[in-house]
């Protein structure tokens, strides 16, 4: 929903076609509002009209006239539309239109309300999820079996090695205080495991501390806390605790973490319990780069590594990670993209001593995460190294070049035609609605000009708005005549228009959407031509003084 809010913004409008409706400025007082509702009342309410035609046609405009006051009245309803215009509107549960049945209104209220209803509860239990499925492919580059005399088999044996599958949901109690549920399954070469957490958490001014208790390997049992020391640091620490068959296997976490400056911050994390290590690792992210830098020394394993990160503007990043370790060693290389406003798609290889070489598959969509580690050799070998980094490479082009961005330029071209017809049948209802509310205007244009040339007033002797500057043949159509609606406007001898869209004011309508628009006025006042010619945007108050000439267009 809220996309859709964002989509129906149009950033560039100044949302002035209530302001243009009612002919009146955008800082118009309440009284102005009233004054104009009432005057353009005489000609468009619908008991004017004895006419069944005209009766009809009045129905619709003076709805749309009643819609504009109605809004512009209301100090609410009217800042709303100030600011994001009807779409503010709509999304601030306005949703009854003078158009929609009460079928559709309901629909509607419902349709929102569900909408809001679906992202209140999301952003309440901010549910996060991980699927991963390990193929083994090492059979893919060593096809032989030892227990058949060398005879290569026709097939590779490609099977899954492990499966692993996590989700955690939050339960807010208060303002401060989450219950958090998790849980996660795993099954590696045949032997499988899992665990179950519940965690209470408390948010203080300080920081928060939790309490954990679960099931798994045996019963879990955790306690932390996290505080606040200054403005730029802060420190962890939590105590853990495991009951496998009867013995007790406690743990203790402990981290600083301090900010170095504006784009650095370093990391100080003390492990105690059977794999005891101490750790300490600097980030460094400007936006564009990030480089990490750390060093771990524990009894499990020591190792030294460092990270890079180069993000693009396409929205796009490289990465390359090297580890060295006491017992292992390690070089991680990808590539990440974002195929979709919600949706990643990542791709790394591992290259490892002594795990081999591993090619990691990574989707994310929102909060879920899809991972496919296949795993192609158990020794390192350049060729293998070479084909999982080019097959990947090849197919995402391939795929991206046949199929996705041919889909995409398919759906573009069908969304732009989609798009043209319908501003095309937008133009046709506005044209038919401007030469409806001309023909209610008739009375009223003659008892105005009437009036204004018995006391030598102001008369419209011809006006046009739309493409006047320009000389080519073709755009005689995109020039409409736009007498009648301002001879309308006149009142006591003037004629005041408010800067802002003239293609809403009634008996206007747009004849070249999207291009440069000019109205132009040729008058009588005191029996003296004038001519003036302003921006569509521009304000306009005549009579004025202009030198006397004729205009070209007829």
């Amino acid at each position: 929903m809220a996309e859709d809010f964002q989509e129906k913004i149009d950033p560039n409008s100044d949302h002035s076609e209530y302001y243009a409706i009612l002919n009146v400025r955008r800082d118009a007082s309440p009284e102005e509002l009233r004054t104009a509702y009432r005057r353009m009342c005489v000609v468009y309410h619908p008991d004017k009209h004895a006419d069944p035609t005209k009766k009809q046609i009045a129905e619709e405009l003076f709805a749309k006239l009643h819609n504009a006051y109605r809004v512009l009245s209301d100090p609410n309803k009217r800042q709303i539309y100030d600011i994001y215009g009807e779409a503010g509107l709509e999304a601030g549960w306005e949703v009854v239109s003078r158009k929609r049945t009460p079928a559709e209104i309901y629909a509607d209220f419902e349709r929102l309300k569900e909408t809001r209803d679906k992202q209140k509860l999301e952003e309440r239990t901010n549910p996060k999820g991980t699927f991963s499925i390990g193929i083994d492919a090492t059979d893919l580059f060593n096809r032989y079996d030892d227990g058949y005399d060398g005879i290569e088999r026709e097939m590779p044996n490609i099977e899954v090695r492990e499966m692993e599958i996590s989700q955690a949901i939050d339960f807010p109690v208060t303002v401060n205080n989450t219950v958090t549920l998790s849980g996660a399954l795993a099954s590696r070469n045949g032997i499988g495991g899992g665990n179950a957490l519940l965690t209470f958490r408390n948010r203080i001014a300080t920081g928060w501390h939790e309490v954990e208790v679960g099931a798994g390997n045996g019963i879990l049992f955790n306690v932390g806390g996290c505080r606040y020391i200054g403005k730029h640091s802060h420190s962890v620490v939590k105590l853990n605790s495991q009951i496998t068959n009867g013995y007790l296997r406690p743990g203790l976490t402990a981290m600083f973490v301090q900010q170095l400056d504006s784009h650095t911050i370093g990391y100080l994390t003390w492990r105690a319990g059977i794999q005891s290590s101490i750790n300490t690792t600097v980030v460094h992210d400007d936006g564009t780069n990030q480089v990490v830098v750390g060093l771990q020394v524990g009894f499990a394993d020591t190792f030294l590594m460092a990270r890079y990160v180069r993000r693009f503007q396409s929205e796009s990043r490289l990465f390359a990670e090297a580890r060295y370790g006491l017992l292992s060693m390690a070089l991680i290389y990808g590539a990440e993209t974002k195929v979709t406003k919600h949706s990643l798609l990542s791709a790394a290889v591992s290259v490892s001593v002594p795990r081999g070489i591993t090619l990691k598959l990574k989707v994310t969509r929102g909060t879920q995460t899809y991972k496919l580690p296949i795993y192609l050799s158990e020794e390192v070998d350049r060729t293998i190294v070479f084909y999982a980094t080019v097959v990947p490479l090849l197919t995402y082009w391939t795929v991206q070049s046949l199929i996705i961005k041919p889909f995409i330029a398919r759906m573009k071209r069908e969304e732009d035609k989609y798009n043209a017809e319908t501003r095309a049948e937008t133009r046709r209802k506005a044209k038919r609605e401007a030469e409806s509310a001309i023909k209610l205007m008739e009375e009223s244009y003659n008892r105005s000009v009437d009036s204004e040339r018995s006391k030598g007033g102001l008369i419209i002797v011809r006006a046009w708005f739309g493409k006047l500057l320009s000389s080519s043949r073709e755009d005689i159509n995109k020039i409409i005549d736009v007498t009648i609606p301002l001879q309308c406007q006149v009142k006591d001898s003037r004629l005041i228009i408010p800067e802002g869209e003239k293609n809403e004011i009634l008996g206007f309508y747009d004849p070249c959407p999207g291009e440069e628009k000019m109205l132009r006025i040729e008058y009588e006042f005191r029996l003296i031509s004038h001519e003036v010619t302003i921006n569509e945007k521009e304000a306009l108050r005549v009579p004025k003084q202009c030198k006397y000439s004729l205009l070209s267009v007829r």
